[in-house]
């Protein structure tokens, strides 16, 4: 999965929970995570999400629960 194909998980319906794992996402995926309005829990694992993304994104959705976040990239 690349940043081109992050529409499609925008718009699921009352979309919770989301691994994502070994993609090429990066920090441009960020405002689009922050606007899934129910996602409570996300888990990162290999993406080229930096770390700066991730505390952007802790700050525009803090009641979002980060796991295991493990960057492939920066």
């Amino acid at each position: 999965m690349e940043d081109e194909d992050k529409t499609s998980l925008t718009k699921i319906p009352g979309l919770r929970y989301l691994w994502i794992a070994n993609t090429k996402l990066t920090d441009e995926f960020v405002d689009d995570l922050s606007n899934i309005e129910q996602l409570e829990i996300l888990k990162l694992e290999g993406t080229e999400i930096s770390t700066e993304g991730i505390e952007r994104l802790r700050l525009k959705k803090p009641i979002l629960r980060i796991d295991g976040v493990k960057s492939a990239g920066k």
